[in-house]
């Protein structure tokens, strides 16, 4: 699978940061389309035969962002249902990243973004990166989420939000992007200690085979979806 190149003007010397590793954790309730986001960001594609996500899932993926500043992601897909969230919340330990998707044609997934926040604030790292992804943009006929509420929301809780479709794949790819160019630049303002984002992969494997142990994780999808890791 080939790396994901972005271009930009940026024309600091970004060879510090190659190598390093994010990891990344998607949440949100079940059906707003948090696994067919991922794929879509892996496979450039929709995933037509989607089902509910049991447990987590583990992909990764290397971008290169910021003119040369390599990253290896590693993103856990978890599941919606109320019967794995005290499970889940054990994975928001180490993650600089959380993604947290609503449905923007459902109004009861956005009034949730609340809860699932309160997680990450709790679970995860203090300085890690927030952003709110309302998905479903295609079905604009449909949406019931007004932008403006979403942008006041972000505003206060100082999330970064994007608005995408798994279906037509606008702002997939952009949103590993921006998440990933928020962080490094926290890394770069010191606000981040670089060597903490370092050496986690083996770690996080580790939680694959636990989680494949206890079934909390389809191996299949591991196989598939990581990038040359496994």
């Amino acid at each position: 699978m080939s790396d994901l190149n972005i271009n930009n003007n940026n024309t600091n010397n970004n060879n510090n940061y190659i190598d390093l590793q994010f990891k990344y954790i998607m949440v949100g309730d079940t059906g707003v389309g948090k696994s067919c986001i991922l794929h879509n960001f892996i496979f450039n594609r929709f995933k037509k035969d989607s089902t509910q996500t049991i447990g987590v899932d583990f992909s990764s993926k290397n971008i290169t962002i910021n003119n040369n500043a390599k990253i290896k992601l590693q993103i856990w897909d978890t599941a919606g249902q109320e019967k794995f969230r005290s499970v889940i919340r054990s994975y928001y330990r180490g993650a600089i990243g959380i993604l947290i998707v609503f449905d923007l044609t459902q109004n009861e997934t956005f009034s949730h973004v609340k809860l699932w926040l309160n997680d990450a604030k709790n679970y995860a790292r203090n300085e890690c990166s927030i952003i709110i992804i309302g998905n479903k943009s295609d079905l604009n006929e449909k949406r019931v989420v007004k932008k403006s509420l979403i942008e006041n929301f972000c505003d206060e809780y100082n999330c970064l939000y994007i608005e995408t479709s798994a279906i037509n794949g606008e702002n997939i790819q952009e949103t590993f992007i921006k998440l990933s160019e928020n962080i490094l630049d926290k890394i770069e303002k010191g606000e981040i200690d670089i060597n903490s984002v370092k050496s986690t992969y083996e770690k996080e494997m580790k939680k694959v085979i636990i989680a494949e142990q206890n079934n909390l994780i389809n191996k299949d999808n591991v196989q598939n979806y990581c990038d040359g890791y496994c």
